[in-house]
């Protein structure tokens, strides 16, 4: 018997490249400050699909920029686990071009998986994309 059929068809996309910065706010080396993190995201219709967005930010290097860690928490979070009250934990202000302050749906955070001392990975989740957001972590 043959059992093989066609399913469907699965499209896979790269999404391109955008233009982010990453702002220090403090002078002195070595200082512990918040940074700023600016982007723009490209404005693509196949991007553009009503749901929720997620923004997930990624520390590869951790000895050359480690995030401070959540506020008043030392425990990683996962996305079945994502409230606004984590994301008060990791961003102190968030700015969109359309939407003035932005509110996420929510937020999660993990850990280095090894040394597991330091959070390498932020996610935020948007309830729509904006096209352009500052924030300061």
């Amino acid at each position: 018997m043959d059992f093989a059929a066609s399913a469907g068809l699965l499209t896979v996309l790269e999404p391109p490249l955008f233009e982010a910065l990453v702002h220090n706010t403090a002078t002195q080396a070595g200082a512990v400050a918040p940074a700023i993190i600016a982007f723009t995201t490209q404005h693509h219709a196949e991007y553009q699909q009503p749901g929720e967005n997620r923004l997930r930010i990624r520390f590869p290097h951790l000895d050359m920029l480690a995030p401070a860690g959540p506020q008043g928490s030392s425990e990683e979070t996962f996305l079945e686990a994502a409230t606004q009250s984590h994301c008060g934990r990791i961003v102190k202000e968030i700015w969109s071009e359309g939407d003035g302050f932005p509110m996420p749906k929510g937020c999660y955070y993990q850990k280095d998986s090894a040394s597991g001392a330091y959070f390498r990975e932020y996610t935020l989740i948007f309830s729509d994309g904006a096209l352009e957001i500052q924030m300061i972590l």
